[in-house]
């Protein structure tokens, strides 16, 4: 398959190209042993793998016990988590995710346009719902989290400031796809 790419960039008259592999769906491709002079190789951290199609109490298992005890701790604190539509919560998840860039200094980049995530929204329609993690009625974090092909994936995200002290990590919140419906559990 990546020959047939490379004959199809040469046939194009295209001298760079800047991919970006799934980590599960491209595991067969390994850039390191396949001409590692064609590509230049930036890992960006773990990925963290869950069948999701495992019961409930298997799930909970297998997560690392400090993600356990993070998760108990915030729930005997009363952080609730959910899954949410993103007509519902696409302001407040904005307002959110532009906070926690500003709190971390990061690069423009990653401040993106409202236009942007209406786009994004429209563009995966129900494949993309919204994680929130509330106490006391307030949303302390949100994540847009998409489904495709029976995949589940974090995509942006991020921790009200007055909450950051707690940290509810979403990467800590396990999400089940069902179908047509993807649900929190264990929190």
């Amino acid at each position: 398959m990546l020959e047939y790419y490379l004959r199809t960039l040469v046939r194009k008259n295209i001298c760079s190209a800047f991919l970006r592999l799934h980590p599960i769906i491209n595991s067969y491709i390994d850039p390191k042993n396949s001409n590692p002079a064609r590509f230049i190789i930036c890992e960006r951290g773990d990925v963290v793998i869950c069948d999701l199609t495992n019961e409930s109490e298997v799930i909970w298992k297998q997560m690392r016990a400090n993600h356990r005890t993070k998760i108990n701790k915030l729930r005997r604190a009363g952080f609730v988590a959910r899954m949410e539509t993103v007509d519902k919560y696409l302001d407040i998840f904005i307002d959110i995710y532009i906070e926690t860039m500003s709190r971390v200094n990061a690069k423009s980049a990653y401040f993106f346009s409202r236009d942007y995530f209406e786009k994004f929204c429209e563009a995966l329609g129900d494949r993309l719902q919204i994680c929130v993690v509330e106490i006391d009625g307030k949303t302390a974090a949100a994540s847009l989290v998409t489904e495709s092909s029976g995949i589940v994936q974090y995509h942006l995200g991020g921790t009200k400031t007055e909450f950051y002290p707690n940290r509810p990590p979403l990467s800590c919140l396990t999400i089940r796809s069902n179908g047509d419906n993807s649900e929190v559990i264990s929190t």
